[in-house]
């Protein structure tokens, strides 16, 4: 049992040191009470707490853009280990120009992504008037992603007329410690 606590204290260690990824000041990798400090020190306020590992805060990054923002940590030791940025749009040339906005910005920091997914299905296409609908019956899919960092963003919604563009960073290392911490976890309870 001090073996692997020592293993999980330098995996913390290294994560912090070497993997950790910075989105508008924010570093993931990091302790959820740095992260938690850095996104007030920005105006950030918290709006919701869905579980113990995830918490949910409103306000805007640097460049201005009103934003929510949630943070995802290692149930155990704390860690932030994915964090999801999201604003919203009401008809579908707003929602795909705001994505086709950010997607150019993440191409320009982390070079072209590795996976694209951009297509309506039967019988939806876009031009027919009907891709905020086709969106929330989920025949839309609109999303790229990289691999390494681990980034993802894409148009999905839940509610009809509400577009959400989504970001998802996520740490490697810390998705790792979190995967450990909730399988430790798992093998208490069951």
């Amino acid at each position: 049992m001090k073996k692997t606590k020592l293993i999980l204290v330098l995996l913390i260690l290294f994560s912090n040191l070497l993997f950790g990824q910075t989105i508008d000041g924010i570093t993931l990798g990091k302790t959820e009470k740095e992260v938690i400090s850095k996104l007030i020190s920005k105006g950030f306020k918290l709006i919701n707490t869905p579980t113990k590992t995830n918490k949910r805060y409103k306000g805007k990054l640097s460049n201005e853009d009103d934003v929510e923002i949630s943070i995802l940590s290692t149930p155990k030791t704390k860690l932030v280990w994915k964090l999801i940025i999201e604003t919203y749009a009401y008809n579908w040339p707003s929602a795909k120009a705001t994505f086709d906005n950010y997607k150019a910005k993440l191409v320009n920091k982390y070079g072209d992504s590795t996976i694209n997914n951009n297509y309506f299905t039967t019988p939806y296409y876009e031009g027919d008037g009907y891709e905020m609908l086709a969106l929330y019956k989920g025949n839309c899919t609109w999303s790229s992603s990289w691999y390494s960092p681990l980034i993802s963003i894409q148009i999905r919604s839940y509610e009809y007329g509400k577009a959400e563009i989504w970001i998802s960073y996520q740490n490697e290392k810390a998705s790792e410690i979190n995967n450990t911490e909730k399988a430790e976890i798992d093998n208490k309870t069951f």
